[in-house]
């Protein structure tokens, strides 16, 4: 039984990683809380870049590619589709409701990325980098036929720029069908299905 003061290990886990192996033990009452805010990417990056396991994953370099087929679409970056016929750069991530299309948000693709980790079983993770618009501001849903139209000249100002690749539904996103000047920014979004054959 360790006295009032004494220190003990506080590694019941059994991981050997240096930062969580240290003398110490908390006394009071705790208290639990949430990180909210930059806080929390604050402190997850301290941590991150102060732990030596963790240093050749947090310093590995990324791959871009122009293009990506996932979830039975292909994806391409809003450069690498430039001048092409059809349009693969607009991408909408779901609601938790799949009719709800005043929850969901449409992006345009400007980088695809693969981030590997080659120290663990070569993992590979892809995201894509986006410019979005804002779901208040630069969305509008029909409240009858469930049309959405979106302006990406109001776009989303929260640092969220990235999404897992999986997590995306391809969308074509097209001049807004009015001769009316107020709709010169809006694109109607079209919904697109995805290929079996590429799933």
């Amino acid at each position: 039984m360790p006295r009032r003061n004494d220190e003990r290990m506080n590694n019941d886990h059994g991981i050997q990683v240096s930062i969580f192996n240290y003398l110490g033990r908390a006394s009071g009452a705790p208290k639990k809380r949430w990180l909210i805010g930059p806080e929390r990417h604050i402190i997850e990056t301290y941590i991150l870049t102060n732990c030596e396991v963790v240093t050749p994953y947090y310093d590995a370099k990324v791959t871009s590619v122009p293009c990506y087929f996932v979830n039975g679409y292909n994806f391409q970056t809003e450069r690498h589709n430039t001048g092409k016929s059809t349009m693969n750069c607009g991408v909408c991530v779901k609601s938790s409701s799949y009719i709800d299309e005043v929850n969901d948000f449409y992006r345009i693709i400007e980088e695809i990325i693969q981030l590997t980790y080659p120290l663990i079983l070569d993992l590979l993770i892809v995201l894509f980098k986006y410019r979005w618009a804002d779901p208040m501001r630069g969305m509008k849903v029909h409240p009858r036929y469930h049309l959405v139209d979106v302006n990406f000249k109001k776009l989303y100002q929260k640092d969220e720029p990235f999404i897992l690749a999986q997590q995306t539904v391809q969308v074509y996103f097209t001049q807004y069908p009015s001769l009316k000047r107020d709709k010169a920014d809006w694109l109607a979004v079209a919904k697109v299905k995805g290929s079996e054959g590429c799933r």
